[in-house]
Parts: structure tokens; C-alpha cells; sequence
């Protein structure tokens, strides 16, 4: 962990889609970086058919997207691409730093989809941005984070805590896993959850923080970067 006091890193939550843009598109994506984003967070979910989209929710148009294929949820309306979009294609020319938070799935998918995504890394944009060391997992599922240790350890991992969420016990998870950090609800990062996190050189990121105020109170080492919807209001208070 780096001792050097700084401002965390500023990551779009769900691209900049404040307002008035849709979630986890390529325009939210792209409209983070003009505003001066650091880089977003986007939500990662592998369809029926072993496609990866980017997609918060676990359904769309009350179609559960692992139980349904992408022709299928692409087939609903012209909008739909955009509304769910594959991976490569929402984040192909994106040059900031990228969170990429790993949604639940069954058991039985997991492998597959952290076996998925593997082969998408390999792809010459990801491998570039692997080496620029621009890429970060989350997940709240301790599975997945074990998974991807396994297959993926290069890239680091970030044990994603509930609000309602033991900070001790997210420690001791984290360390276990051997991930490099936690994301924890701001509100829950007292002195304490943050004291214990640098104690066990693991960073800490937050979610989901609007008040450039509070954000400012957040310079310390351990906080690593900070999760925003309104991304225009941090990097100028900051």
C-alpha cells in the first residue's frame, strides 16, 4: 500500500451517466473522461449464451440475463445494444482506469464466467491495459474474487462490503483471498474500518460518494479511490 498522502482516484460509478445517459454505456463511459474522471466502475454480467455485457441489474426488461441469450436481449429494441452492451465494444477506446465490478451468478457459473473473461484479456486492448496496470475487479461474492486470484492474479481484487457488511470480518476475507483491498459503503468508513484497513496494508475504496465535501475528508493513504454518480462535483472539489 502507498504510505504517500494524495487524493484518491475519482471513478465514474457506472460511467457518467448523471443525469440524463444511460448506465454502464459507452457514452456514459466515454462522457467520464471529459469531465475528469480518473476512471469508472462498471458491472460485469455473462449472459445464457457465455457473452459478456455490462449491465447493473440483474434483469433487463424482465429478462434475467444469465438465463437468456444476447441475441435475445439485443432483439428487444434498437435501444437495446446500447442498454446492454458487450463489453469490448462499451470500452474499446476507453483510456482511464477501469473497476470492474464482477456481479453475482449461480455456483455453477461462476468458472465459466471468470474463465470468460480471461479469454477476453488476453484481447491487445485489455493486454495493453493490463500492463498500464489500469484494471482493478471487485465483487462482493468471495467465490468470484477466488476464482479470478486463480486465473487472473495479476490484476488486483477488491472485496466488495454491504452497507450492513462486518468491516473485521471483510478484513479478514480480503486478506485471506489475498486481495489488495476493500470497497466499502462511505458511510462506513469511520476511523476505525479505515485505521484497521491500513494495519493490514489493504486500500480501501468507497461507494457510492456524492458530497464533495465528505469526499475531501478522505486524502488519507488508505483510501485508494472513491466511487461517485456525480463525478462533475468531486474532481473539482478534490
Amino acid at each position: 500500500m502507498n504510505d504517500q498522502v494524495s487524493a484518491p482516484k475519482i471513478y465514474a460509478h457506472r460511467g457518467f451517466w448523471w443525469p440524463d445517459h444511460t448506465q454502464n454505456s459507452k457514452d456514459a463511459i466515454s462522457r467520464a473522461s471529459k469531465v475528469g474522471a480518473d476512471g469508472v466502475e462498471v458491472d460485469l454480467r455473462m449472459t445464457l449464451d457465455g457473452e459478456l455485457v455490462l449491465c447493473h441489474d440483474k434483469t433487463f426488461k424482465r429478462m434475467e440475463i444469465a438465463n437468456t441469450s444476447l441475441a435475445m436481449i439485443w432483439g428487444v429494441s434498437q435501444e437495446s445494444r446500447l442498454d446492454v452492451p458487450l463489453i469490448d465494444e462499451a470500452l474499446a477506446t476507453y483510456d482511464g482506469l477501469i473497476n470492474l465490478e464482477i456481479k453475482r451468478d449461480s455456483r455453477a457459473r461462476v468458472a465459466e464466467a471468470v474463465s470468460r473473461l480471461a479469454q477476453t484479456m488476453k484481447g491487445p486492448y485489455w493486454e495493453r491495459r493490463i500492463e498500464d496496470s489500469a484494471i482493478l475487479f471487485s465483487s462482493f461474492d468471495l467465490e468470484t474474487l477466488n476464482e479470478l486470484g486463480q486465473i487472473l492474479p495479476g490484476i488486483p481484487r477488491y472485496l466488495l462490503l454491504d452497507r450492513a457488511d462486518s468491516t473485521r470480518r471483510g478484513v479478514r476475507e480480503a486478506l485471506r483471498l489475498g486481495c489488495e483491498g476493500i470497497n466499502i459503503h462511505h458511510l462506513r468508513a469511520t476511523p476505525f474500518a479505515l485505521s484497521l484497513c491500513r494495519e493490514n496494508a489493504l486500500n480501501v475504496g468507497l461507494w457510492t460518494l456524492d458530497d464533495p465535501i465528505r469526499a475531501g475528508g478522505f486524502c488519507y493513504p488508505s483510501v485508494s479511490n472513491i466511487i461517485t454518480n456525480r463525478v462533475d462535483l468531486l474532481v473539482k472539489g478534490l
